[in-house]
């Protein structure tokens, strides 16, 4: 119904180009109105129906202080490994997400 009263309008009339488009939304401006509102309305439900994501990362840079002798750099070099694999175990502890959690307020 709504292009006949559109196709009508500009027919009837035997206006083309803009005046045609303007006598046409003049004619069926109640269905773009509606059009407008389901589509803002579908938007709003999505947004507060929708569980929100979030993601972080993080990178972390380990390095040892310099040593006095080369004797010592296989030491120095251990060293930064054994930090970083504790660094990878406290990190993937849950415990450790728990408070983070906790501390930030969330659920």
């Amino acid at each position: 119904m709504g292009l006949a009263i559109i196709r009508n309008a500009t027919v009837d009339r035997g206006q083309g180009g803009a005046q045609g488009c303007c006598e046409a939304f003049r004619a069926s401006w109640w269905l773009v109105s509606l059009s407008l509102l389901v589509g803002l309305a579908s938007a709003l439900a999505f947004i507060l129906l929708t569980t929100p994501l979030y993601s972080s990362s993080a990178r972390l840079f380990v390095a040892s202080s310099s040593t006095e002798s080369t004797a010592e750099a296989p030491k120095g070099s251990q060293f930064p490994e054994q930090r970083i694999a504790s660094y990878a175990r406290s990190l993937s502890d849950e415990s450790l997400t728990a408070r983070v959690v906790d501390s930030l307020g969330s659920t």
